[in-house]
């Protein structure tokens, strides 16, 4: 599995224009005090970058030949997950490192346990949205991905407002709920969203084994 580390840091090597953008929208937004946006960014970025080197790996017959190695399709699969979170991570905590050295030179404050809830957020962000998105680009390509992955945010959003409808219609306060559910305290939140986030990149991850075991390349 080192192999396969290698040569996705080598194509996203090669797409060096993008990774100078997101340093520089990085610089940009942290001089601008928008740390919080900076963050998210990163991780987002970073971990979609995986999603470029799954196109560079299909295409030209790449498959074939990765195919040959002694690498299985689910460790190929695992591999795809594990680097998209972990390159995720990288430029999330670069974010992260950026801004506390612009806070430190300029003098503006930086509140820590603010900074370390937005850096919880952005984590289970990334690992949702990759968990979402890694079986669709293994089953539709780059091209119908794409589309598919922006019906599933428009799915997603008509989801969330159609259940606050549902919500007011039938008596529910979800502002209540949420008062409630933050009483529970931020680490057991998280502490609950990560192992959600673990059972549902599990998930995943066999979906896209499934996926991959019955492709023909």
């Amino acid at each position: 599995m080192r192999g396969l580390w290698k040569k996705d840091l080598a194509l996203i090597g090669t797409n060096r224009s993008m990774l100078a953008a997101v340093v520089l929208v990085t610089v940009l937004m942290i001089l601008a005090q928008n740390y919080q946006f900076v963050m998210f960014y990163a991780a987002l970025m970073g971990g979609f970058q995986i999603l470029g080197t799954i196109t560079y790996d299909m295409a030209n017959d790449g498959m074939q030949y990765l195919l040959t190695l002694p690498v299985t399709r689910s460790q190929y699969t695992a591999e795809k997950y594990l680097f998209g979170y972990g390159f995720g991570l990288a430029l999330l905590l670069f974010g992260t490192v950026v801004a506390f050295l612009s806070a430190v030179v300029t003098g503006n404050p930086l509140d820590p346990a603010e900074m370390a809830f937005t850096l919880e957020c952005a984590l289970q962000l990334l690992g949702f949205l990759l968990a979402a998105f890694l079986p669709i680009q293994f089953k539709y390509g780059s091209d119908n991905g794409r589309v598919i992955m922006c019906s599933v945010f428009g799915v997603a959003f008509l989801c969330v407002f159609a259940a606050g409808k549902a919500a007011e219609s039938f008596g529910i306060d979800l502002e209540a709920l949420l008062i409630q559910l933050q009483s529970l305290g931020v680490p057991v939140i998280f502490a609950g969203l990560a192992v959600l986030l673990v059972v549902v990149s599990f998930i995943s991850w066999k979906i896209s084994c499934g996926i991959l075991e019955k492709k023909e390349f």
